[in-house]
């Protein structure tokens, strides 16, 4: 699975000496991801074919209470939901909340322990307590006893390290007793060694391990990627993404949420833009995060990055349009607010869909289809122009011959054209006459030019 992390609160109740956020490095705050910000960045997750969200990376997701609403979002679109816990919350208090995200549509909980007592628990959980932990499990397993939650799956998922070996035993009698998986995973970094890797940007501390160090790995940038082997990637590069619940993309999910590590905001930065930032990013470069073997779809979509901040070539474009369905004989009908455009069309120098449609980006739009158009065919096209474009004519080409549209700004206007192409043709070429950059191109590379709502093609008898 692919898999979009989305924190959509900034805050922790533990204070884990093996993690940024429980040292603070990440401090807590009262930010949240609003509701409307989190359906526009699922939708957008999935449109870039993601499968999974985890309402999780750098926080605590049970303390907001407003978490069963966002899962049911994610839910809407289809998407697996999972969620990790440390689930140390008075019942009392969290428990409502804990059922109702699990009746909203969970597909998978993670509880973390490092102990079953309480005196080995504490020693990485700091304060946490395992009493409530046990209280919210128990609870939990009555509940899918009781078949409120039965498509659900729950995890103990126990932390080793070199000093609570002993508990693993006991802790997966426990999970068995309840019905519940049990995982092992060996614990980041060690409660007695806090997070050696990781420094506070805020006053540029330096814990313990200089060599180590976060800021010395900017520093001493190297391009060489020591720790990958050719034909090897990193999978949390090309299949996770890792957000902020003020929507910033960071580089990835093993590193904290500093500024020197943040990509973007998620929603104005394109796909391929995002993967060859982090690909790229000094830190990605020299991480020493396990490797695996390239895939064949790794590799193209490396390569289609570097395209699309290239410019399109008609070779690349044939590779990844040859597989596309026939055009149905009725012809076309495209919405380009939908995240999943028709499987007979491919698009290149198209942004992201958002509620009305999608932006241009770039000089030209091609639209390749899956088998040849009519001999003869009428060609309509909603859009509004982007600042400069408004009133310039936009020559949209079908083999030999061209057609000129010309729309205005901030209104959607419908045009329509016949084209009877001298030969047979199998795209359209849409040249966007002025380019323009976002009025925030740090945050934003987009080139914007036509905002297209929708396009209708008919054969013409």
């Amino acid at each position: 699975m692919s898999v979009c992390y989305i924190d959509i609160i900034d805050k922790c109740n533990l204070r884990c000496s093996a993690c940024p956020r429980g040292l603070r490095l990440l401090k807590n705050s009262t930010e949240s991801m609003s509701i409307d910000l989190f359906k526009k960045v699922v939708e957008k997750a999935k449109a870039e074919g993601y499968d999974e969200i985890g309402i999780y990376n750098w926080t605590e997701p049970f303390l907001s209470k407003a978490l069963p609403e966002y899962i049911s979002v994610v839910k809407e679109f289809g998407l697996f939901c999972d969620v990790t816990s440390n689930l140390s919350l008075k019942p009392q208090e969290h428990f409502d909340t804990i059922e109702q995200s699990l009746v909203a549509g969970i597909d998978h909980l993670a509880v973390s322990v490092s102990g079953y007592g309480q005196a080995v628990y504490e020693v990485n959980h700091v304060g946490g307590n395992i009493s409530w932990v046990k209280q919210n499990l128990e609870r939990i397993a009555q509940l899918r006893r009781d078949g409120n939650i039965s498509s659900a799956r729950i995890s103990l998922r126990f932390l080793k390290f070199d000093y609570n070996i002993e508990e693993e035993s006991v802790l997966k009698e426990y999970a068995n007793s309840l019905g519940l998986d049990f995982e092992v995973i060996d614990g980041m970094g060690h409660p007695n060694n806090p997070v050696t890797s990781y420094v506070s940007e805020e006053d540029s501390v330096i814990l313990y391990n200089s060599e180590e160090d976060f800021l010395n790995k900017l520093k001493n940038f190297t391009p060489s990627r020591i720790y990958e082997k050719n034909r090897e990637i990193c999978f949390l590069i090309m299949d996770t993404v890792s957000i902020d619940c003020k929507g910033d993309v960071y580089l990835c999910c093993a590193y904290p949420n500093y500024s020197s590590l943040r990509i973007g905001a998620y929603l104005e930065i394109p796909k391929d833009d995002i993967l060859l930032k982090r690909y790229t990013h000094p830190v990605c470069t020299s991480c020493p995060f396990p490797r695996r073997k390239a895939t064949e779809s790794d590799c193209k979509a490396l390569v289609g990055a570097l395209q699309s901040r290239l410019g399109n070539s008609n070779k690349l474009q044939d590779e990844y349009t040859q597989n596309i369905e026939p055009l149905p004989k009725s012809g076309a009908e495209v919405k380009f607010s939908k995240p999943k455009l028709p499987g007979y069309l491919s698009v290149s120098g198209l942004s992201i869909a958002e509620s009305w449609g999608r932006w241009s980006n770039g000089d030209k739009v091609i639209l390749k289809f899956g088998s040849k158009l009519p001999a003869k065919f009428s060609l309509t096209i909603s859009a509004m122009a982007y600042g400069p474009n408004a009133g310039e004519p936009v020559i949209v080409k079908a083999g030999n011959q061209t057609k000129e549209y010309k729309f205005g700004a901030d209104v959607t206007r419908s045009l329509t054209s016949d084209f009877f192409p001298s030969v047979p043709v199998d795209a359209i070429e849409i040249l966007i006459p002025k380019p323009t950059p976002t009025p925030s191109p740090s945050r934003d590379t987009r080139r914007l030019g036509l905002g297209f709502s929708s396009l209708s093609l008919r054969a013409i008898p």
